[in-house]
């Protein structure tokens, strides 16, 4: 997680760059798509109400956001209101997208969103890969609505677990609805192997935000069963994330 926090650093030390996002190829926790992307924090949700309408910002997130902030008093008054305005809550803001933020206030009232936003990530990956990770089931599931919840378009991971069912790498498997990708069962199993994991968690996201699996998600997920099962790896869960999670343990639809 070094590079994760030396980004967030380098990201409020002032008179920095703007660092492109790196892409590693080897195993551990990702970091693509932090900044650039929107629906980071995946707690947007939390200020939607039953019908889907969006809830006005509280005086407490304007206060926040201000001191988030933090430039002189007259400017971030007029940017937090102007913020909120925007994107309805606090919440939202974090979840923004930088370039989207960039055009509404200063590059460094950006960045400091961001960086805020990369801390809450990396704090949250760091208590998850430290522990057993079926300790906790609610860290998981914030950790998994923090990832997914906000994307624009489905996203299928893969969390890969070593012995102890501690988290060894957490990976995108695919873009796109489950179905697409012939090879996804295929790989998810190789990916396996070469990490030498003992159990993994699937998780995507439905955008619609009905977490409903389709016949096409139940289908994936016994044809990853079928592969992973012969290696003595076993599939613990299928997490979708939608208005809320949807587990299919919980729901008795693996196999």
């Amino acid at each position: 997680h070094q590079s994760l926090l030396a980004d967030v650093v380098r990201r409020v030390l002032p008179g920095r760059p703007d660092d492109p996002c790196c892409r590693r190829r080897d195993a551990g926790i990702r970091g693509e798509g932090l900044f650039p992307v929107a629906g980071v924090l995946g707690l947007s949700s939390d200020r939607i109400d039953g019908a889907g309408n969006m809830v006005s910002a509280s005086p407490e997130e304007y206060h926040a956001l201000r001191r988030l902030i933090g430039v002189i008093p007259a400017s971030s008054c007029d940017q937090a209101r102007r913020l909120l305005a925007r994107f309805g809550s606090l919440a939202a803001v974090l979840d923004a997208e930088r370039r989207l933020l960039q055009t509404m206030v200063p590059h460094d009232v950006a960045e400091r969103i961001s960086a805020a936003r990369a801390a809450h990530v990396c704090a949250l990956t760091s208590r998850l890969s430290t522990a057993p990770i079926l300790a906790d089931s609610r860290l998981l599931q914030d950790y998994l609505r923090t990832r997914m919840a906000h994307l624009g378009r489905e996203e299928v991971r893969a969390l890969y677990l070593g012995n102890g069912a501690r988290l060894v790498a957490d990976e995108v498997c695919c873009h796109g609805t489950v179905d697409e990708s012939a090879i996804f069962p295929r790989e998810v199993a190789r990916r396996a192997l070469e990490l030498d994991a003992t159990a993994i968690i699937l998780a995507h996201n439905h955008p619609s935000g009905d977490p409903r699996p389709s016949s096409a998600d139940l289908r994936v997920t016994h044809h990853i069963q079928r592969a992973i099962g012969p290696l003595n790896i076993r599939l613990i869960d299928h997490i979708i994330i939608g208005g809320r999670n949807f587990s299919m343990r919980d729901a008795g639809m693996l196999h």
